[in-house]
């Protein structure tokens, strides 16, 4: 009986609570579009397809004023991600107020006599605005059957305080304009505050945040996807003759929803205390905590000597909200300090330090254009019932050192003696325990390492040593908690897989057959079966399970483990239900399943799986045999980049390696490689390039396309599209809509770009990545690729043929035998 009444109070509270946060029980509109004579008032909401994002009026608690903004669709997420009007706030009318598209197509919000204008249109025209998946508010001009001639506005060009994936920091050269963030004044007031974020004008490759006109923190310099200061968000740079930016981005899978189904809010936010903050929750830099290398105005600042008591020269202030000071006031009798009307936390924190006279300063809470308001020493703290401004107090028994005589900090050297003497003896106690662990843990280092060594150097070998050493690499997995890499019995694995029956066999690859298992957990597996006689196989095997410990991604084959037995040799991979891309892309009627959203999902699955090998591994990795039966699908259609027999480890630094020795499948290596021996992260893009044309036209790049002379689809791709006739490459019935068959034109583009004879010239995978997903983004023009192949017209059916120019031994798969003819010389063993 207790319990109903708490229950019917809880439930009173929240119902309230959810009707406050909503602004006063307003309706919701689950349209993403807003029409001309389609007027959105306060009470609906335009709502993004994904249902990711809203936009409608916003009215901050307690305030007066309302605003135009797009936020999260979130509940308990009500500060918006932009405001439209920040400058130019609307007094509450509930009535009225709407934002609507004339019939000039401008686009204004209108509350009685009151106007504001986001863009005005010249002349009658058709327009609509449509709130997009990623967050961005888009004006377009629509032709008469409502297609998409020209985008106008967006909200993207005019950032607030907080960026999103996509948005950009940057200056437009043609305009003289600049994308930057500006914070709130407060943390409840949206209108401009005294901070402010954007590109260096003299240094391009840096950002650089400002308090009013003085430098207060730099990023150094942008190198590949990060700044020198700024190191966990992701930025890419884009320069040209009409604009250079930075565009923040979130490598990997970009999952917008937790594992409880949780909205994350991908964003970055300048605060108005002078700190980015990454998803609303944590702080990425903050130059009030500590000295950070990029903080110049630490390094600047001059603080008194009275303040150096207290802990790193500027002590704690504690935020007391509702309540105020009695006392006299800083600057006679002057209520407000009259230095500005908007002066943010941070600068009036910074004028209290350096007044040593300063005890609390209070700013407004809300949109009161009002400066700080300051305290001197003996003004007592009593309780009051102002909620209008925040009040911040110098808290002077938090940090402050014993010094009962008031000496400055140089007569603090008794003091400072005692202190070292107290901490001398048991950090020295310390360090020499960690001297000994550390060398403890040196010594057992160096024998795993000597076993792992033992371990590549005896594999294939039958003897008494080798089975000791393989008890000993078993007993070093054992000791640890997740082992990275299974050693299975041979026993379990001939039960896997019905004594490798022809039932289980998956196919057949150049190093050995493959098969299906089902582990005694039930686990499915695909296991590869090194064949006895390849000595290809040997290395594979080692490259498999030397980068197993490095590889950890979504987009790579995952393998499980190995086994050893006599000369057997076997690798553990987790299962692909759906076989390889090849199996769908070039069967007349598989193909269909891949219709162009799968297409496009794969695409996106490889370049994520190559950029995380490039860039994001502990170590870099060219992985030199990226071809379509590489590429395997996961039950959900997901692309996953598999054998790594032939992959390089690079050190960051490294750019490029040559080798005497050229492995791969023709067709899908590049000119540098084939001809020098020459390969880095431009080889995998050459054969990206590859991959893509084909996934575009579910064409094989070695088949012949003139009955005349040998061409290979790379050939017959520039040919079309130097005459302007690249629509004909795209695989028939493969796009529904002009945007899919722009986008499918511009992954065309992009693999001519990635083909190009030149390394230098090819794109890089980050490059890659912007260049499929933003589609307004300009692109080079692409340069003829280095050679072509094509079938041998002396036989329609052949093998496949991998030369290894150090032995002069020719492995053969299941495919078409070709030549390959170079616009060269090609070197000999290539």
């Amino acid at each position: 009986m207790f319990l109903f009444p708490q229950l019917f109070v809880f439930c009173c509270f929240f119902v309230a609570f959810v009707m406050a946060e909503f602004s006063h029980g307003q309706t919701t509109q689950t349209n993403n579009v807003l029409t001309q004579g389609q007027p959105l008032s306060i009470g609906s909401q335009l709502i993004s397809s994904t249902a990711t994002f809203i936009l409608g009026f916003y009215i901050p608690r307690r305030s007066n004023s309302t605003y135009l903004g797009i936020s999260y669709n979130r509940i308990d997420q009500q500060r918006p991600i932009w405001i439209a009007n920040r400058n130019s706030p609307f007094p509450i009318n509930f009535d009225s107020m709407s934002l609507t598209i004339d019939l000039n197509g401008s686009l204004k919000i209108r509350s009685g006599i009151y106007s504001f204008s986001l863009f005005n249109g010249g002349q009658p025209t058709t327009s609509s605005a449509i709130l997009q998946d990623d967050g961005n508010f888009v004006l377009r001009e629509l032709n008469r059957d409502g297609s998409v001639k020209q985008i106008v506005w967006q909200s993207f060009d005019h950032p607030t305080d907080t960026l999103v994936p996509g948005m950009k920091i940057g200056i437009n050269h043609k305009t003289n304009s600049t994308w930057s963030l500006i914070s709130w004044r407060n943390y409840k007031s949206p209108k401009p505050g005294g901070l402010s974020l954007g590109m260096n004008p003299n240094n391009t490759y840096e950002l650089v945040m400002f308090v009013r006109d003085a430098l207060f923190w730099r990023s150094g310099n942008w190198k590949e996807s990060s700044f020198k200061h700024l190191e966990e968000i992701s930025f890419g740079r884009v320069s040209n003759e009409n604009e250079t930016y930075f565009v923040y981005y979130i490598p990997g899978n970009s999952c917008r929803y937790g594992k409880s189904g949780e909205l994350i809010l991908q964003q970055i936010r300048l605060e108005n205390e002078g700190s980015l903050t990454i998803n609303d929750n944590r702080d990425v830099f903050s130059c009030q905590d500590g000295v950070d290398d990029g903080c110049v105005w630490r390094k600047q600042d001059i603080i008194p000597e009275c303040r150096y008591k207290f802990y790193n020269g500027h002590g704690s202030f504690v935020r007391w909200e509702n309540r105020y000071y009695n006392g006299e006031r800083i600057n006679g009798s002057n209520y407000y300090y009259k230095l500005s009307g908007n002066l943010t936390k941070f600068e009036c924190q910074v004028i209290c330090i350096k007044d040593c006279d300063c005890i609390a300063f209070g700013i407004p809470a809300y949109e009161s254009d009002s400066g700080c308001e300051f305290w001197k020493s003996g003004a007592k703290f009593i309780r009051g019932y102002d909620s209008s401004q925040q009040i911040w107090s110098l808290d002077t028994y938090v940090y402050e050192f014993p010094n009962t005589n008031n000496q400055s900090p140089n007569g603090k050297w008794k003091v400072w003696v005692q202190i070292t003497v107290a901490l001398t003896i048991p950090a020295t106690f310390l360090l020499l325990c960690f001297i000994i662990f550390a060398k403890w843990r040196t010594q057992i280092f160096k024998a795993i390492r000597k076993a792992k060594k033992g371990f590549l150097r005896g594999m294939g070998m039958i003897s008494e040593g080798y089975n000791i050493l393989r008890k000993t690499i078993i007993q070093i997995r054992d000791g640890k908690k997740n082992p990275e890499l299974q050693f299975f019995d041979f026993e379990t694995i001939l039960s896997a897989t019905n004594n490798f029956g022809d039932d289980c066999k998956l196919g057949q690859g150049g190093f050995g057959p493959v098969y299906k298992g089902v582990m005694t957990d039930g686990q499915e597996v695909a296991i590869k079966r090194l064949s006895k006689n390849s000595g290809q196989g040997l290395v594979e095997f080692k490259n498999e399970t030397i980068l197993i410990a490095k590889l950890q991604h979504t987009n790579l084959v995952r393998l499980i483990g190995c086994c050893l037995h006599k000369e057997e040799k076997l690798l553990v991979y987790e299962y692909m239900p759906n076989k390889s891309l090849d199996f769908f892309l070039f069967d007349s009627e598989k193909k269909l399943i891949l219709d162009w959203e799968k297409r496009l999902h794969v695409v996106q699955g490889i370049v994520q799986g190559l950029l995380y090998l490039h860039y994001y591994s502990r170590v870099r990795i060219i992985h030199r045999d990226l071809k379509v039966s590489n590429i395997l699908l996961d039950d959900e259609m997901n692309a996953k980049i598999s054998d790594f027999g032939m992959a390089r480890v690079f050190k960051p630094s490294d750019n490029e390696a040559i080798t005497s020795r050229v492995v791969g499948t023709y067709g899908y290596i590049s000119p540098e490689y084939a001809m020098e021996g020459i390969f880095s992260i431009k080889s995998d893009v050459y054969s990206f390039g590859i991959l893509l044309l084909e996934i575009i036209t579910s064409q094989k790049n070695y088949n012949n396309y003139d009955s005349e002379r040998p061409l290979n689809l790379v050939g017959y791709a520039w040919e079309l599209w130097v005459n302007g006739r690249g629509e004909e490459l795209i695989d028939l019935g493969l796009c529904n809509s002009d945007d899919q068959k722009a986008k499918a034109l511009r992954c065309i583009h992009v693999s001519l770009l990635c083909v190009q004879q030149i390394a230098a010239d090819r794109p890089t995978m980050l490059d890659i990545y912007f260049m499929i997903n933003n589609d307004f983004a300009q692109l080079p023009s692409p340069k003829q690729p280095a050679f072509f192949v094509a079938q041998n017209p002396s036989s329609s059916e052949g093998e496949m043929e991998e030369v290894d120019s150090e032995t002069h031994t020719t492995y053969r798969t299941n495919t078409r035998n070709f030549f390959v003819e170079f616009y060269d010389t090609v070197n000999d063993g290539c």
